[in-house]
């Protein structure tokens, strides 16, 4: 009987080897929401990282061991940021491109996960006032083919936060104050 379990689980680790090395290992999330205000006045909430916590899901509210530092300027290219934090874990992210009321463009990495994700926030004046507002995350997980079943879990876990954050953004536009993420 013993042997029976034994060979059942090693099935089954050899079943997920095999389906992860067929799992992708680009991983890309993306969430848009459209604000009723001009790209002028939405970008300065997403342009200066210090004020990213007043607005996002990454905030001590969500996870109270979530400390920033700021090792230099927090807006315009080059702008970075730091954290620590024992649910989120640690990490860093920098704007590597900057165009005013058009997109932000900026790579995080996470070391203790031997991660980096490059990502893009796009604002695209539509006319009458709107502006749709793109999230994208883009990570590569690479060939391990356990590491690719983190692939459909960070899609959900990502997507939920960007669509929080999405309207968090947009709140803080149209009132002029942040008040937290959008709700879960």
């Amino acid at each position: 009987m013993l042997a029976y379990i034994i060979y059942a689980l090693l099935g089954l680790a050899v079943l997920l080897v095999v389906i992860g090395i067929f799992l992708p290992s680009r991983v890309t999330v993306e969430r848009a929401i459209t604000i009723d205000a001009p790209a002028e006045k939405i970008f300065p909430w997403a342009a200066d990282l210090k004020l990213w916590p007043q607005w996002t899901v990454w905030n001590a509210a969500e996870d109270a061991t979530l400390a920033y530092t700021y090792p230099g300027p927090t807006t315009g290219q080059g702008g970075s940021m730091h954290w620590t934090a024992k649910k989120m874990g640690d990490g860093n992210l920098t704007f590597r491109e900057f165009e005013p009321a058009q997109r932000l463009v900026y790579e995080l990495r996470m070391p203790a996960h031997n991660t980096t994700v490059y990502g893009e926030i796009e604002f695209e004046s539509a006319g009458g006032g709107s502006t749709p507002v793109t999230w994208l995350d883009e990570v590569d997980l690479g060939g391990n083919p356990l590491k690719k079943w983190l692939g459909p879990v960070l899609k959900k876990m990502l997507g939920q936060a960007f669509a929080r954050n999405l309207v968090g953004l947009r709140n803080a536009t149209l009132s002029g104050a942040a008040s937290g993420p959008g709700p879960k």
